[in-house]
């Protein structure tokens, strides 16, 4: 019972890891379009 709870809990903490990551990279994409608009 533990063990699929921690594996469960290993997938979702991956994913959030995941989806932190593509937020960041699309801020960041964000911020460099505006940059282009701003120049």
């Amino acid at each position: 019972m533990l063990l699929d709870w921690e594996k469960n809990y290993k997938k979702v903490s991956q994913a959030k890891g995941l989806l932190k990551h593509k937020k960041e990279a699309m801020l960041a994409h964000l911020d460099a379009v505006r940059q282009e608009w701003d120049g």
